[in-house]
């Protein structure tokens, strides 16, 4: 196992958190076992309660477990799209918190395209709730040492992955019955998805 995994999950069993990259930010990371960590989230990023936070995952497999709504509409985004900048809005079942769904009953799904936090996710054999690594107004970080900036070393392992590829936000979709709905335009523009969609 990487060093720098052996590291991260130590510092989840610590009680930290883990800023961890991905091609578009680097996300503020907790196991979505651990309600004490996910409440951490909110607390440090100044983050309100109510806004839900999106979990990432190591495989397709992983993103079905929490969803009981897997059409072949969202398999073939996924296909498409996974791993990448693409997250897909779909209903929760009760294999997630409330805490994360922010009692929407949906939750946000991704498959990171790096493969040090695809390989941390796996080793802790579940997802994690990845928000952007920075304080809630302020602007997503897109390299390890922003990171730094923003976070004391006591609440925060820092997983340094380089600077991000894309360094903007994934784009985000929410899907009901086939419907799909922009809730964010991000790395991946409209027109492309659309163009794969309705071709």
């Amino acid at each position: 196992m990487n060093e720098t995994i052996i590291k991260a999950l130590q510092a989840f069993r610590e009680g930290k958190l883990v800023a961890a990259p991905t091609e578009t930010v680097y996300g503020l990371t907790a196991p979505i076992d651990k309600p004490e960590l996910i409440e951490k989230i909110f607390t440090i990023k100044q983050r309100p309660f109510s806004s839900a936070l999106s979990i990432q995952v190591s495989t397709v497999e992983m993103a079905k477990m929490y969803t009981d709504q897997w059409s072949q509409f969202t398999q073939n985004l996924v296909q498409k799209y996974w791993p990448g900048p693409l997250t897909l809005v779909v209903k929760s079942n009760d294999k997630i918190s409330n805490l994360i769904t922010a009692n929407t009953g949906f939750v946000g799904l991704r498959m990171p395209d790096q493969n040090l936090t695809l390989e941390l996710i796996k080793h802790l054999g579940v997802p994690i709730a990845a928000p952007s690594a920075n304080p809630h107004t302020l602007p997503a970080p897109t390299n390890a040492q922003q990171v730094r900036s923003y976070f004391k070393e006591e609440d925060v392992y820092i997983i340094d992955g380089g600077p991000c590829t894309f360094a903007k936000e994934s784009t985000i979709i929410k899907i009901i019955d086939d419907e799909i709905e922009f809730l964010r335009i991000g790395a991946i523009s409209k027109t492309e998805i659309e163009s794969f969609l309705y071709k």
